[in-house]
């Protein structure tokens, strides 16, 4: 979805939000069954690898910019 959304392209905007947002609250429905597999503390490198082995999966860049 890119930001200029049309009349004619909102219901597939629409579908496409609502799929993201169901996706979002799988991601947080899921239940972590050993917490002892997270570390408490990471550095960049190992939060990115984390991220990507639980399916979230995101560049070094916007790491960072999520944590400012």
């Amino acid at each position: 979805m890119n930001g200029n959304v049309t009349f004619d392209s909102l219901p597939s905007a629409i579908e496409e939000l609502a799929g993201k947002v169901d996706y979002i609250i799988n991601l947080l429905g899921t239940k972590i069954e050993k917490r002892e597999e997270i570390p408490k503390y990471l550095n960049t490198e190992k939060a990115l690898a984390h991220l990507k082995n639980i399916g979230f999966s995101m560049s070094k860049s916007k790491l960072s910019n999520s944590l400012l």
